[in-house]
């Protein structure tokens, strides 16, 4: 009558409500910031790290491309680690 044929437990980090203020950016401030999240995130082993920002906000949006996080719907980004270990992020 039924059938699952995967059921899956999925852990997942999410940011929210990140920013630099104004008079401190351009420094590499934010790259540094989501960079350590990202890292603690991996420590934490996590399969997966999701963002949201505003898409006409192109520095942020750049900034998540840039380190490796992929459009997914509306505001969203997600990032998956490449490599699992315990190896930081670049």
């Amino acid at each position: 009558m039924g059938q699952l044929n995967n059921l899956r437990v999925f852990r997942y980090g999410v940011i929210e409500e990140l920013f630099v203020k104004e008079e401190f950016r351009n420094r590499g401030i934010g790259r540094s910031l989501v960079r350590e999240i990202l890292n603690r995130f991996k420590r934490l082993k996590a399969e997966a790290v999701f963002v949201t920002t505003d898409p006409e906000n192109k520095k942020a949006v750049d900034l998540y491309e840039k380190i490796g996080f992929k459009p997914c719907r509306g505001p969203w980004f997600f990032w998956v680690p490449e490599d699992r270990s315990d190896s930081a992020v670049s």
